[in-house]
């Protein structure tokens, strides 16, 4: 566990170059540093004026200029971490922002460790566990709906639903310890009112993770193939969709032999494309290893556009690859249709959504992305999705096992006594999840995976 008496540094933003670096401070010495390494352009300072920006120079560890920026003092405890915290806004140089942490380590700051800042507001009183988890994950995400998602973690909104199964839970222990206690006193219906109680407090915590599962494809993204025969359009439409050159596409069959993978944000949603070879029997154990990987990468994907030519129509290969890849197949997409196919070919099955396309000249393109996008909501839970990291779903877990076994208690004729140390077990769980343990374990277990300057 970190030294949280001494005043810590670190840049706060992604390192690198940029328009903008942040460098942070935050304990007892943070004014005084603040002091000796800004000197402001009026009379008035960060220091006569808390929360404001105030323009002047920062200055090296030898006192001398460094750069022109902005700086920000928050007086302890309406400030991030609870303690007075200090932040300067320097042009994004890594050059400057060494010198400004070199000279806040010169007097009387030490480096930061990850996960630093967060810790000390959580034991300031700043904020939740589950709220400083979310906010970390918040720099991970790409999409606007995962960042809504996160936010509503990062507000309390995760935490307050964990509380509200914690409640319940301590008072099914409670009822169970009185009834047990005071059994004269109080009149029940012992086996039966045990169990619905109980049976409810479960409902609570699989519901929970449920909603986790359903919202897993949020956090990780849905995958979404791209499959059919050769020379049906598959990398163009990859292209299409991504709007720029990513795949190579030419006119001679089995061009595509690997798999080519690429995020898009699709309407808020993080859908992952996988680009796959087009499936034919060949003797070139290259392009058979290809076609190989690419049914089995999308065998274990979320869903497959599987294509067809409108030259060719819907053909006996197009059926096979249908039958091979069951209920993944989310559309199916006739490719060139800006072409004139002459007589007519044989059409896909009726009863499966079916699109046209043109990769040319987009026809069509924004009608069936509607259509993935749809699907991939329609994974999603009705309520808000619930984002849970490892962490948070294992504890869960541990905490359904402690009902489960409460539960075989009373099936093997055992009384509330001999259940009530199951459910102990749930408590604890649960209170583990909400970051009820001792400081230093929260830090090894949690804050020192997160980033520097967090």
């Amino acid at each position: 566990m970190p030294d949280i008496t001494a005043t810590i540094v670190a840049e706060a933003t992604p390192p690198g170059r940029g328009g903008l670096s942040v460098v942070r401070l935050s304990g007892a010495k943070s004014l005084e540093i603040l002091h000796q390494i800004f000197s402001p352009r009026t009379t008035a300072g960060p220091w006569n004026s808390p929360r404001q920006l105030v323009l002047g120079q920062f200055l090296d560890a030898k006192g001398l200029p460094l750069d022109v920026g902005l700086a920000v003092f928050f007086a302890s405890p309406a400030s991030f971490t609870g303690e007075d915290v200090v932040e300067c806004n320097l042009h994004g140089s890594p050059a400057v922002v060494e010198a400004v942490k070199r000279a806040c380590v010169s007097l009387g700051a030490r480096p930061a460790l990850p996960g630093e800042f967060s810790f000390r507001a959580l034991l300031n009183g700043r904020a939740g566990l589950l709220e400083f988890e979310a906010a970390n994950e918040m720099a991970s995400f790409e999409t606007a709906l995962q960042a809504r998602s996160g936010g509503i973690a990062a507000a309390g909104g995760l935490r307050s639903r964990i509380e509200a199964v914690r409640s319940k839970v301590l008072e099914l222990a409670a009822a169970w310890e009185a009834r047990i206690e005071f059994p004269e006193d109080i009149a029940t219906e012992k086996g039966t009112t045990a169990q619905n109680e109980l049976a409810a407090a479960k409902e609570d915590v699989s519901n929970l993770l449920a909603g986790s599962r359903a919202s897993r494809p949020l956090r990780r993204g849905w995958r979404v193939a791209i499959c059919g025969a050769p020379n049906v359009g598959k990398s163009s439409l990859f292209n299409a969709i991504l709007q720029r050159e990513r795949a190579l596409v030419t006119p001679h069959p089995g061009t595509t032999r690997d798999i080519l993978e690429e995020t898009i944000d699709l309407q808020g949603l993080p859908v992952i494309l996988l680009d796959t070879a087009g499936v034919r029997d060949s003797d070139d154990p290259v392009e058979k290893l290809g076609v190989e990987r690419g049914l089995e990468a999308a065998r274990g994907a979320d869903g497959v556009l599987l294509l067809y030519s409108k030259e060719s129509g819907w053909r006996r290969e197009e059926e096979s690859l249908a039958a091979s890849l069951g209920d993944k197949v989310i559309a199916l997409v006739e490719t060139k249709c800006d072409l004139d196919s002459g007589a007519d070919k044989a059409p896909p099955p009726s009863e499966m959504a079916n699109f046209s396309i043109s990769n040319l000249t987009g026809d069509g393109l924004s009608r069936l992305m509607d259509h993935v996008a749809a699907w991939a909501l329609g994974m999603l839970p009705q309520e808000a999705p619930l984002l849970l990291n490892e962490r948070q779903i294992a504890a869960l877990k541990r905490a359904e096992e402690g009902f489960a076994e409460a539960e075989s208690s009373f099936s093997s004729g055992y009384t509330e006594e001999v259940a009530l140390a199951a459910i102990g077990d749930a408590i604890r769980a649960i209170d583990d999840l909400l970051g009820k343990r001792p400081p230093e374990e929260l830090y090894d277990l949690i804050f020192s995976k997160f980033c520097i300057g967090k």
